[in-house]
């Protein structure tokens, strides 16, 4: 039998859902950042010793770091790359006479790579369990929200392949944190090709190397909190498809950190058919926090949804749009001063 549900429901379990994805997202983004720290001590390391070998007087030996590389050293490196799946980036000639300084450019680059390697592959498992998590719990909530169990096909492996793969935005997230490696890469070399060419000191150099790595790992958290964003919404609009439901409701948080954007599409019905992800659809912007619910007829709309106040606390309104909201409790006297959020400029 359907059922109306007239609690805040509905807008309670989306958030829910998205809640979710983002903590399980947090877990693996802490094992990225240990990633990071890990490759910026190596890279730190080897710009030390790189100090110790050819830095004298404040100047580089230019002749030392233009002398050829021994054959056994070079191989070896050449055989790490094929074993990485890295060789083929690396110029046809590298198996041949290498400069030293050609050499530790090439170290520099393929440890960015292989961090690379690494941070898709968690980055990967973290988009798998938010499309597995998303499409269940969508159509469950979906279900107990109208008593009644609508028909559907479960998401399987293909699918779920043919999702992660998709470009949206002009590039899937496994092109984007390759992307994101090669500017680390450049950056890197670029410090050093500076410090070469000016002298720099050893403190200063490394000063430079961590702060690009800080730089990376910020690039990092906000590509696989932006991407999570992207899996858990794309998901749902599936599971929604799936059901037959043809419309959704855009739903934005009710905090003072939301953006501009987002404000101004909360609460708004469109049609499954019109969704355009980055205009009317989120994710619409990095760190993104929004989300959407299916819209399935005027009875089953909450009468109320959650807010927060500026300390972070959560309390529940009447069901209105967010622009409806900020102007109610900036200017309701009844509205105690704790439940007013800060309002971003």
């Amino acid at each position: 039998m359907v059922q109306t549900r007239s609690s805040r429901y509905w807008d309670k379990r989306a958030i829910a859902r998205l809640t979710e994805a983002e903590r399980n997202s947090e877990w693996h983004f802490r094992e990225i950042k240990i990633l990071y720290e890990e490759a910026e001590k190596d890279t730190v390391a080897s710009l030390k010793a790189i100090y110790e070998s050819f830095y004298r007087e404040n100047k580089f030996d230019m002749t030392a770091l233009n002398k050829i590389v021994p054959t056994a050293e070079v191989e070896k490196f050449y055989a790490d790359m094929e074993a990485a799946g890295l060789s083929k980036y690396l110029p046809k000639r590298f198996t041949g006479r290498v400069r030293r300084l050609e050499m530790i450019n090439a170290q520099l680059w393929s440890r960015t790579k292989q961090l690379a390697i690494l941070e898709n592959e968690i980055e990967t498992k973290s988009h798998i369990e938010t499309i597995n998590g998303a499409f269940g719990k969508t159509i469950y909530d979906t279900a107990k929200g109208i008593g009644a169990t609508p028909a559907f096909e479960q998401l399987n492996s293909r699918g779920i392949e043919v999702l992660l793969n998709t470009p949206w935005q002009g590039a899937n997230y496994s092109k984007r944190i390759w992307g994101n490696s090669n500017t680390l890469a450049n950056q890197l070399q670029q410090t050093l090709t500076k410090a070469i060419m000016t002298g720099m000191s050893e403190e200063r150099a490394l000063y430079e190397i961590r702060q690009r790595f800080n730089v990376g790992s910020f690039y990092a958290e906000r590509l696989i909190r932006t991407e999570t964003n992207h899996f858990e919404n794309e998901t749902e609009f599936i599971a929604y498809q799936e059901m037959g439901i043809d419309k959704y409701v855009f739903v934005a948080t009710l905090d003072g950190r939301t953006s501009d954007m987002c404000r101004s599409h909360d609460g708004q019905i469109y049609k499954m058919s019109e969704r355009q992800e980055g205009y009317n659809y989120p994710p619409l912007h990095p760190f993104c926090r929004s989300t959407v619910r299916g819209y399935i007829g005027k009875e089953y709309e909450p009468r109320m949804r959650a807010a927060r106040n500026k300390l972070g606390g959560k309390y529940f309104v009447p069901n209105m749009s967010y622009s409806e909201w900020i102007k109610d409790v900036r200017f309701n006297p009844n509205v105690h001063p704790a439940d007013v959020p800060t309002i971003m400029p």
